[in-house]
């Protein structure tokens, strides 16, 4: 019984994501910002998880930017904490149309 409990546990904490202080700064900041609003934590945790994936992206690019390898610099929209998919379905986007290129890039079919 007392394994049981200690697996349980140790299967509990390594389920357990931890954001830094600045992070969910920026994500609270973000949210009231756009108006953004997830009654349950973990719909809330899914959405952090893919603006931090986005925080990530633009941090880097911007950092091309800063040493002259880019022309523009990126930041957020209202769409930052939605996956490329879910931005492509709200305007009647056809995916069947596009394939997925291995650099996250959509390329058409023809």
């Amino acid at each position: 019984m007392r394994l049981l409990l200690m697996l349980l546990a140790v299967t509990v904490m390594a389920d357990t994501t931890f954001y830094s202080d600045e992070d969910l700064k920026e994500w609270n900041d973000y949210k009231v910002r756009y108006g953004k609003q997830y009654p349950l934590p973990a719909e809330d945790e899914y959405h952090l998880n893919i603006f931090l994936h986005h925080k990530d992206m633009i941090d880097r690019h911007n950092a091309k930017y800063a040493r002259g390898e880019v022309s523009y610099k990126m930041g957020y929209n209202q769409f930052s904490d939605m996956k490329e998919e879910q931005c492509l379905r709200l305007n009647g986007f056809k995916s069947s149309l596009f394939q997925k290129t291995s650099n996250d890039d959509m390329k058409f079919q023809q």
